[in-house]
């Protein structure tokens, strides 16, 4: 595929399956508009990518492989990690370069995919923390972290933030100097039709994200609690493309209706407080309990930020138990208490459709 129309690119981080998701509606979107679109990613990422779009086009790229230690603070683990980083964000930038070059690509678009950005393109850098949340751990390398992440974004021309302009969800950690912003309002790949939800057939849905080794620790955890309990659960398990589980209450991976649809029938959902996560939840109008990725502050500060504002439940792994999970069963207010309509993504994408077409 080697020239005609002019193409848009969207790149998604392989750091658990969220940044694909919320690339979904940005594909839909741009198809929409009959822009030509081209994948990139790598791992179950990419696979959730083809499998929402089995037509496009999809590009591997070299894979971050971002992992938690189970030994290790897991901010100690992610520092060890930042040099393999380094030259995966050389590797992909020079493999992007190329492809534009042979696939007559006019726009990138780049779900926190450091190095996907091409010179000769407009490139648009997709993220939801531009004021890195570091934790009191790393409150003395905050100042380098930042200026590295400064660095890392300078060549972007455009940055779009999926949250709306008064920062809901996201609170401080979108604030940024950088111009121009756009807000994208919520990006989910689920839908609510109000007039065809299930009834609430199900206690507790577990819906389970995130990088090895912390993603089966959590499920571990999750299924020997809810296992103890008198309540009725399903765990989705956040793998794509594995053998099915002998459990029948565990399912790997779900499509976009069926996981809407288990959201709705479900009276409460754990999750990790992953941003793409908690986008989804809102979308759906969930309860949830939101129990963060130990040593990892963005979600620490989210799930923090939601349960002051009463919309959500909140746990450390430590005080997951049967008890908290019954106290967010009982809990009135719910994450769409937070959801607006807005039609930003459609303005965003009419403004990629003129940067192509001009």
């Amino acid at each position: 595929m080697t020239g005609g129309p002019r193409r848009v690119l969207v790149a998604a981080l392989d750091w658990g399956l969220g940044h694909a998701a919320r690339c979904i509606p940005v594909v839909e979107a741009l198809q929409k508009k009959s822009i030509d679109v081209v994948l990139a990613g790598s791992g179950p990422s990419l696979d959730l990518l083809k499998e929402a779009f089995p037509s496009l086009y999809a590009v591997e790229l070299p894979s971050y492989r971002v992992s938690y230690s189970t030994r290790t603070p897991a901010w100690w683990s992610m520092l060890l990690q930042i040099p393999h980083w380094v030259e995966v964000i050389r590797h992909e930038h020079r493999e992007i370069q190329v492809l534009a070059r042979q696939m007559n690509i006019t726009v990138i678009i780049s779900d926190n995919r450091y190095g996907c950005w091409s010179i000769g393109c407009y490139n648009v850098f997709l993220g939801h923390q531009f004021r890195l949340a570091t934790g009191s751990s790393l409150a003395p390398l905050t100042p380098m972290l930042t200026f590295f992440h400064q660095r890392l974004v300078k060549p972007f021309q455009e940055f779009w933030i999926p949250d709306y302009p008064d920062r809901t969800l996201t609170g401080e950690l979108s604030v940024t100097a950088f111009r121009p912003v756009r807000f994208l309002g919520l990006l989910s790949r689920l839908r609510k039709a109000p007039a065809q939800l299930p009834g609430k057939d199900v206690d507790v849905l577990a819906v389970i994200s995130g990088p090895e080794p912390q993603r089966t620790v959590f499920e571990q955890q999750l299924f020997s609690v809810l296992d103890s309990s008198k309540l009725g659960f399903k765990i989705i398990r956040g793998l794509v493309n594995s053998p099915p589980a002998a459990d029948s209450r565990l399912r790997n991976h779900l499509p976009s209706d069926e996981m809407a649809n288990a959201i709705a029938s479900a009276r409460l959902v754990i999750a990790r407080s992953g941003y793409s996560t908690i986008m989804d939840l809102t979308a759906m109008g969930a309860r949830a309990l939101l129990v963060p990725t130990p040593g990892q502050p963005e979600q620490e500060y989210l799930a923090t930020r939601l349960a002051a504002l009463g919309v959500a439940h909140t746990a450390t792994s430590e005080e997951l138990n049967v008890t908290r999970i019954e106290a967010a069963l009982g809990q009135s207010d719910t994450l769409g208490k937070l959801f607006q309509e807005s039609d930003y993504l459609e303005q965003a994408v009419r403004y990629i459709y003129g940067k192509i077409h001009s």
